[in-house]
């Protein structure tokens, strides 16, 4: 899942996939604040328009149980961005399918200065327009 929230010139995305995700072996499920980190580098799931001019502003990451049976977790990463040039923010780009070979569908859910967006993407469509 994708949610992404545009006000002004601030975008806050939340990245949540299961744990499993990130293992091509299912039987290791550690997973450390060192590769969670990696994911500061959010270009490895997604792209902003460079022309939109956004920095960074905070990034945080975090597991949560989704399940009260057994033990499934989630991987939550969340983005803040502010971005300079907000005219230019007319689209995203999902690298994750690129990232995550197993991935095929990718749930995307917007509000864009309060409108609501929600789409189902798969690999070979992997840009959204608004």
């Amino acid at each position: 899942n994708l949610e992404m929230v545009i006000n002004h010139n601030q975008i806050a995305i939340t990245y949540e996939m299961p744990i499993v995700q990130l293992f091509d072996e299912h039987d290791e499920l550690t997973v450390s604040d060192e590769l969670l980190a990696e994911f500061q580098n959010y270009s490895q799931l997604f792209a902003l328009p460079e022309s939109a001019n956004c920095d960074l502003v905070s990034f945080e990451s975090g597991l949560h149980s989704v399940s009260t049976e057994g033990d499934h977790k989630d991987v939550e990463l969340a983005y803040e961005f502010s971005c300079n040039e907000s005219s230019q923010l007319k689209s995203i780009t999902i690298n994750a399918f690129n990232r995550f070979s197993e991935l095929e569908t990718l749930n995307f859910e917007a509000v864009i200065n309060n409108k609501a967006i929600t789409k189902s993407l798969k690999s070979d469509v992997n840009k959204v327009i608004f």
